[in-house]
């Protein structure tokens, strides 16, 4: 059975809050280890979800109570390593899922970790 995006793009729409997703790009290091990189921010509907319900990853040590997870739309641009602004906080992606079906990407979930 495939599972149509359009079911949880709707989902998303109808109960997420607004975000912004700062894309990292061409990041690299000068001699003396500063950082420096291209950024790129776009604000996308997610549903929000506090990673400190999930007793499961706080056990493993990876996260903490005020990490969160984010579920995007499939068409959403996310890596590991680029940002994410919500409630006036920074949370630095971790762990980016591709839900699928039958090839086809239907929702992102993104785990991010309060800077």
């Amino acid at each position: 059975m495939k599972i149509a995006s359009d079911y949880f793009d709707k989902e998303i729409d109808n109960y997420g809050e607004t975000i912004s997703v700062v894309n990292i790009s061409n990041r690299s290091y000068d001699k003396w280890g500063e950082e420096t990189y291209s950024k790129s921010t776009t604000s996308v509907t997610a549903i929000v979800d506090y990673l400190g319900d999930d007793m499961e990853l706080m056990q493993e040590g990876r996260f903490q109570p005020d990490d969160k997870s984010f579920f995007l739309k499939a068409d959403t641009t996310v890596s590991k390593g680029d940002l994410v602004i919500y409630d006036s906080s920074t949370y630095i992606v971790d762990d980016v899922f591709k839900g699928r079906s039958e090839g086809s990407t239907y929702v992102i979930e993104v785990r991010a970790k309060k800077e």
